[in-house]
């Protein structure tokens, strides 16, 4: 893969139980910061289904794979992991 090409990362993150509102407000924080990084193109989310496996489903999309190695390295990234 080029670094010039865009990049989509998938993460599914079981939360435990009683927790699920401390994540959504986590991955609320991190989305906001997100938007100030340059390459960051947007991301989507999905709840968990009711009754089903308390699974976090996000899709975030990068301009390119250095985009994506910045925010890994980022203190963001490090706070919501942190948290989380």
């Amino acid at each position: 893969m080029s670094e010039a090409a865009s990049v989509t990362v998938v993460i599914t993150r079981r939360v435990r139980p009683g927790h699920e509102a401390a994540y959504e407000t986590a991955l609320q924080r991190v989305t906001e910061g997100a938007h100030a990084l340059p390459g960051y193109l947007g991301a989507t989310f999905q709840r968990p289904a009711a009754g089903a496996a308390r699974e976090y489903t996000s899709v975030i999309r990068w301009a390119d794979v250095a985009a994506l190695r910045a925010f890994e390295g980022s203190a963001l990234r490090a706070r919501f992991l942190e948290e989380v």
